[in-house]
Order: structure tokens, then C-alpha cells, then sequence
């Protein structure tokens, strides 16, 4: 009862500008493209409400009778379990085979039970490892070739250097 009393309020899942994140999901090219169906899946399963154009893009399939056991665990609050059976199911899972489905469900679950540390974590681990995929298989992937703001022509003196002065002849 004290913990409870006492326990942090779980963070709010992030404001995001999901039209812009929906214009950038389609002209992304296919690595920027994964990444960002990983974000989405994190953001899902954190909490966040997704609007349905973007919902979409998960394609989140049906859970299959494992998963089902997971979420039963969860909803009856049989921590110890279910974190045996996320044990057993995915100790060996490499971040980048989950699939969406699998990362809503155990973020969500970790949520459900208390865990909102530990959901909070493991989306940071997931989001770090899946950014640093996309920075190796597609390094230019964020970066867009901008202009160079113009400070002054190039007939102009740079207001920032000072043309030597020229040396008087001695005496």
C-alpha cells in the first residue's frame, strides 16, 4: 500500500505531430520507413493513441495463442508469470526480429501490470537499437540537403575579417 502511495506517475506518451510523421512515413525510403513503423509500434505501446491512418500502417495481426497467454497473464495481474513466460518467449529474441504486434503487447502489458519503468526502458533500448540500424543500413536517412543560409554576397567584405593592414615602409 505504501508503494502504491508513493510510486512515480508514469509518464505521458510523447506529443508527436502525427501528420507530419504520416507525410514523412510516406516518401520514406524503405529503411527510414521500418524505423519509423518501430517508432510507431513503441509509441502504441506505450500509450499513445495513434490515429487510424497511422494504425493502419502497423497492420497489427491477431495475436496468436502465446501472445494470448501473455495479455491473460497481464490482465489477471500475475506479475511473477507473466514475466517467466516473457522470459521464456523472448530471451533469446534478437530487438530487431520483434515484430509490432509483439512490441504493443509487451509494452502495453508491462504498463498494465505497474511495470511503466520497465516499459519505459525497454522502449528506449528498442528505439536506440532500431535507430542505430538505421544509422548503419542508411546513414543519410534523417539528413536533407538544405541551403546554406546567404550572410552576405561574396562581392561584400565579410563583416567577420579584417583585411590585414598594409605595412608602412619603415622610417
Amino acid at each position: 500500500e505504501l508503494d502504491s502511495e508513493f510510486a512515480p506517475e508514469p509518464r505521458l506518451p510523447p506529443v508527436v505531430d502525427w501528420a507530419a510523421l504520416e507525410l514523412q512515413l510516406a516518401t520514406a525510403a524503405p529503411p527510414l520507413r521500418a524505423f519509423l513503423q518501430r517508432e510507431l509500434a513503441i509509441y502504441h505501446g506505450l500509450g499513445a493513441e495513434l490515429p487510424p491512418v497511422l494504425l493502419a500502417v502497423l497492420a497489427l495481426p491477431e495475436l496468436d495463442s502465446e501472445q494470448i497467454r501473455l495479455k491473460k497473464l497481464a490482465d489477471n495481474n500475475w506479475v511473477g508469470d507473466f514475466l517467466l513466460a516473457v522470459m521464456a518467449r523472448y530471451a533469446e529474441v534478437r530487438p530487431n526480429d520483434m515484430r509490432a504486434n509483439e512490441l504493443v503487447l509487451l509494452l502495453q502489458s508491462l504498463r498494465h501490470i505497474g511495470l511503466d519503468g520497465v516499459a519505459e526502458d525497454l522502449a528506449s533500448e528498442l528505439w536506440t537499437h532500431a535507430a542505430a540500424r538505421l544509422s548503419v543500413s542508411a546513414p543519410n536517412a534523417f539528413s536533407h540537403a538544405t541551403p546554406r543560409p546567404v550572410l552576405f554576397t561574396p562581392e561584400e567584405e565579410s563583416p567577420f575579417f579584417v583585411a590585414p593592414e598594409e605595412s608602412a615602409p619603415n622610417g
